[in-house]
C-alpha cells in the first residue's frame, strides 16, 4: 500500500507539472492571439480609413469632371437623336454632314 501511495504522489506531482505547464502554454497563446487580434484590426481600420479617403478624392473629381462637362455643345449632342439606320454608311455620311456645319 505504501508503494502505492507514492506511486500515486509521484504520479500527482507530475501530473501537476504537466497541468501548469499546460496553463503557461495557454496563457502565452492567448496572448499571442489577441496581440495578432489587435494588429489585424489596426490594419483592417486603417485600410477602411484608406479606402474612404480614396472614395471622398474620387468623388471629388467625378464632381470637378461633372462640372466641366456642362455645356452648350454637351447639351446639343445630347438632345440629338442619329437616324436609324440598317447600314453603315448611312450613319456615317450623316456624321459627316455634321461635322462639316
Amino acid at each position: 500500500m505504501e508503494e502505492e501511495v507514492l506511486e500515486n504522489g509521484v504520479t500527482l506531482a507530475s501530473l501537476a507539472e504537466s497541468v501548469t505547464a499546460i496553463e503557461a502554454t495557454a496563457a502565452e497563446f492567448m496572448e499571442n492571439t489577441t496581440a495578432s487580434i489587435v494588429e489585424a484590426l489596426e490594419v483592417i481600420t486603417k485600410a477602411g480609413e484608406a479606402r474612404d479617403i480614396a472614395f471622398s478624392e474620387m468623388r471629388k473629381n467625378q464632381n470637378v469632371l461633372a462640372a466641366s462637362v456642362k455645356s452648350k455643345d454637351l447639351e446639343f449632342a445630347t438632345k440629338e437623336e442619329l437616324p436609324s439606320s440598317k447600314t453603315l454608311n448611312e450613319v456615317e455620311s450623316y456624321l459627316a454632314s455634321r461635322k462639316s456645319k
